[in-house]
């Protein structure tokens, strides 16, 4: 009779052992800042009646917002996971507005709801602008900015919200004069709350500045420190100074065009390469004549 009775004990230990009950959350959620993602990823374990993980389990886990929140985002990631040995994780969870909040999680698995759990609370702090930590420097016109632009999301005290991984955009932003296009990638996603532009170009040259944005938050602008980008196509390069007719050069045509001639024995081609832009010039036109002017 003793032995049947321990039989028996045990089975109904071992089965209760095996019986999915509760849940718990086993990861609480940290604090995030707004839109940001909560990290590290909740998890909620399925428990029996003894706190003990029920690893066979492989249930589906949903989280939603739970009592005792104060704010009015709404939760977003993916809600519904399956648990992997007794523990469901959900690593992309994030709320879209700032307040403080509890998770609430619940287990319905076919016939039998298990006890649903409720996270401690946590705060989704105010994400308040986009800052540029490597501004722009100048470039040929059609060539790559370098270094590459960077910019930071970050809180009301400076400090960089490395939990955000939103997207950043630049754009031309206000005072330029330039006629030229943004080249490049200009939407990056936020690595660490940092968002880094490795390939931007303007198509003109002109001075400019970029404007950073990231949704709602307040943009950040970065003027080209007074920097003015050069035009630097080879159609902008052209000989400044040519021979004159009769001036004993090899090369032929034309008056002197007001330049005087070296001396004898002189060199009589002078060749100086500038970009026309840079001096004020359109396309193809012509400084003044070839020639190697001679000090008077």
């Amino acid at each position: 009779m003793v032995a049947v009775l321990a039989v028996w004990l045990l089975a109904a230990a071992s089965t209760s052992a095996q019986s999915a009950a509760v849940l718990a959350f086993v990861q609480q959620p940290s604090n995030a800042p707004s839109g940001g993602t909560i990290s590290p990823a909740v998890t909620v374990a399925i428990e029996n009646s003894f706190g003990v993980v029920v690893t066979p389990d492989t249930s589906s886990v949903t989280l939603s917002i739970g009592a005792g929140s104060n704010g009015s985002g709404t939760l977003g990631g993916t809600l519904t996971v399956a648990a992997v040995n007794g523990v469901a994780t959900f690593s992309d969870l994030s709320i879209s507005a700032a307040g403080t909040y509890t998770l609430q999680a619940t287990d319905v698995d076919g016939a039998v709801t298990l006890t649903p759990a409720v996270s401690t609370a946590f705060t989704m702090s105010v994400q308040v602008k986009v800052a540029f930590v490597q501004q722009p420097a100048g470039a040929q016109a059609g060539g790559v900015i370098a270094p590459p632009v960077i910019v930071d999301v970050e809180d009301a005290s400076g400090n960089v919200v490395t939990s955000d991984h939103s997207n950043v955009t630049v754009a031309i932003g206000p005072g330029s004069s330039g006629l030229g296009t943004l080249g490049g990638t200009l939407t990056v996603a936020a690595v660490n709350g940092v968002a880094t532009f490795n390939n931007l170009t303007l198509s003109a040259a002109g001075s400019y500045t970029l404007e950073a944005s990231d949704g709602a938050l307040a943009p950040a602008n970065a003027v080209f420190k007074g920097t003015t980008y050069i035009g630097g196509s080879a159609a902008e390069y052209v000989f400044v100074f040519e021979p004159a007719a009769g001036s004993g050069s090899s090369g032929g045509g034309g008056s002197g065009g007001g330049c005087a001639m070296a001396p004898a024995g002189e060199p009589d081609i002078l060749v100086l390469l500038l970009p026309l832009a840079a001096l004020g010039f359109g396309i193809g036109t012509r400084l003044i004549r070839r020639g190697r002017p001679e000090k008077v």
